[in-house]
């Protein structure tokens, strides 16, 4: 990526990332180092068809969804709550959360956490994890 910093982005201006099972993709778009946030981070994530995502929970930031396509359900402390296409999903903070994709397309959403990226090492770590893929192999 150049080092200039971006306001709009397309997929292929960021890594694409690959979970090593081959059912997630994450794409970390603003970041503190892509567009100068230092107070969100924000991406998009696709899950294969029937699978459960990872779950994790962030301990002082509070997370948003758009879900662009598909459906699913969201664990919420262990509440499972059904999300679709054009729902907007608010995960408070410290609260254990995951998506499970229970359809037969691909589950795409974008999502945000306000906290800069900086102060994300628990998903720095895991997504650093994740292989680099080619955009041309992402589940549009």
């Amino acid at each position: 990526m150049s080092e200039e910093k971006r306001y709009v982005f397309k997929i292929t201006d960021v890594p694409l990332l690959e979970d090593p099972t081959k059912t997630m993709q994450d794409s970390v778009m603003i970041t503190d180092e892509t567009c100068g946030s230092t107070q969100y981070t924000a991406g998009l994530f696709w899950l294969a068809p029937h699978v459960a995502g990872h779950g994790d929970k962030h301990p002082d930031q509070d997370e948003v969804y758009y879900i662009i396509n598909g459906s699913g359900i969201l664990h919420l402390e262990g509440e499972p709550i059904a999300l679709e296409a054009g729902d907007v999903v608010f995960v408070p903070k410290n609260q254990y959360h995951s998506v499970e994709n229970t359809g037969d397309d691909v589950l795409k959403l974008f999502w945000a956490i306000g906290e800069g990226w900086a102060n994300l090492p628990e998903i720095r770590d895991e997504l650093g994890t994740w292989p680099e893929i080619d955009t041309e192999d992402v589940w549009l």
